[in-house]
This record gives structure tokens, sequence and C-alpha cells, in this order.
């Protein structure tokens, strides 16, 4: 765990959620620039012969392409949970680093929403909807986040035991 020490005049764990969102932002925004001037729109290439293709395809709707055609209430959400991140930054759960990871992975579809209407996704396991680096992003800090969490509440679990035990030694002492 990262702890509160300070890096310039900013906390070590703020840089850490920075340097995690713009990776995210920056390799998908990459990604996704070299698949729509390198390949035809619905083009596929194997990687690994049905097992992993780069298809390049553009995702009107939600995640796996639910919801298609509600652009505009997509970039709502987005806004909106840009805006919990920021203005609840600091009770957003530690690792820091995987919070930025999933800001980074909301603003990566969110930029594709507003400039080009659509998110770009091309990363295709042939038995998954078809997803980006973005996507994956927030995925994996969701689930870092949630990790982290559990072991934090079991931590917490174990402390009340411990404290109950010394109560009642106490109890019985007196």
């Amino acid at each position: 765990m990262v702890n509160n020490k300070k890096f310039g005049h900013f906390r070590c764990e703020d840089v850490l959620f920075v340097i995690g969102a713009i990776f995210i932002v920056f390799f998908d925004q990459l990604t996704k620039i070299l698949v729509r001037t390198g390949m035809d729109l619905n083009a596929s290439i194997p990687i690994l012969k049905n097992i992993f293709h780069i298809t390049y395809i553009q995702n009107t709707g939600a995640t796996w392409g639910m919801m298609k055609g509600y652009n505009p209430l997509f970039i709502f959400v987005s806004f909106v949970a840009v805006f919990i991140f920021l203005f609840f930054y600091r009770d957003l759960p530690r690792p820091k680093l995987a919070a930025g990871i999933v800001f980074g992975g909301i603003l990566g579809n969110l930029i594709d929403r507003l400039y080009l209407g659509y998110v770009v996704d091309f990363l295709d396991l042939q038995i998954w909807p078809i997803f980006n680096i973005a996507d994956s992003g927030i995925s994996a800090g969701i689930v870092i986040l949630l990790f982290f969490m559990l072991i934090e509440e079991k931590k917490g679990h174990r402390q009340q035991k411990s404290a109950k035990k010394v109560r009642n030694k106490k109890k019985k002492n007196t």
C-alpha cells in the first residue's frame, strides 16, 4: 500500500492516480487511432486464429454494445462519473493507482464519444464482446479496488475481534 509521502507538493498516492489515468488515456487513444487509421470498419486481423483478433467496430452503445444509439445518455453518465471521481476523490478507496486506471478508462471512452460519436472497440477474444484498452482499465481497476476493499474489511473484522478479546480479558481481570 502506498503511504502519504509527499512528491513535491503532492502526495504520492495523488501522483499515482494521475499516472494511472494518463497511462490508460494515452494507450487507449493511441491504439484507437492506430486501429481507425489502419483498418477498415469491421475488418478483422487474426493474431491467434479463433482465439484473439483485432477487429475494428464502432460502438454507439454501452458496455459490450448494449443499448446502441444512446450516445448522449452515455456522455452524460460519463460526465457524472468524472464529477463523482473528482468531487469524492479523497474518499475513493485505495490504491489510488487503481482508481486512476478506472478514471482513465472513463475518460478514454468519453473522448471517443465526444470526438467521434461512438467508441472504438477492437480487442476481440472471439468468445467475448469486442472491447478496448479503456474498458480493460475500468474492469481491471474495479477488480483491484474491490480486492483491496475486501482486504481492508477483513482487517477491520480482525481488529474488532482483537479489541473484543482485550475488553473481555479486562472484564475478567476486574
